[in-house]
């Protein structure tokens, strides 16, 4: 019942002139710096973990494959400190990966996949409640939460785990 509530309130929220987004994937830079340093920001020592196909790259927007290496570290998605942010796990690619393009549409891997989306405003709060989005409704639910003008950006994390995946700003938005 709460669902479809949700889902209502996404529908009355959508207007036909949101038609595109701008997803942001982690910087390179950061990407880089993890991989070359081998420890996060917060004084974790990493070290490659092999890939059993479930582990999604915050650089590239791929699952990565069975075999594959990634790093496993503590990353806080937000340019400067703010009572909502929050640090958590993500992985990515041990030996490099190309940045996943803002103006790629969305990612291929998490369009087939249930999300959480967490909407912000510029203050970087979190802005309404979060909304469970169903394996194929994450590119409708986000644009229906950006819709509302007092929304900035919104991230889309894990259904099963709540880590951040990406961030999904308004075309045009100017962040990258």
């Amino acid at each position: 019942m709460r669902k479809n509530r949700i889902a209502g309130r996404i529908a009355l929220r959508y207007t036909a002139d949101m038609k595109s987004l701008t997803i942001i994937a982690m910087p390179t830079s950061h990407a880089q710096k993890v991989r070359s340093l081998l420890h996060d920001e917060f004084g974790n020592e990493l070290a490659p973990e092999i890939s059993d196909g479930s582990g999604p790259c915050r650089h590239c927007l791929r699952y990565a494959s069975a075999g594959d290496p990634l790093l496993l570290f503590s990353y806080r998605p937000f340019d400067k400190s703010a009572p909502y942010q929050e640090i958590g796990p993500v992985f990515i690619h041990a030996n490099g990966c190309p940045r996943f393009p803002s103006d790629g549409g969305f990612p291929e891997d998490f369009s087939r996949r249930p999300l959480i989306l967490r909407p912000y405003d510029a203050s970087d709060k979190i802005h309404d409640s979060q909304v469970f989005a169903e394996a194929g409704g994450a590119e409708s639910a986000a644009l229906a939460l950006l819709a509302d003008p007092a929304v900035a950006y919104v991230h889309a994390r894990s259904s099963t785990r709540g880590c951040f995946m990406f961030r999904i700003e308004r075309a045009g938005a100017g962040t990258s």
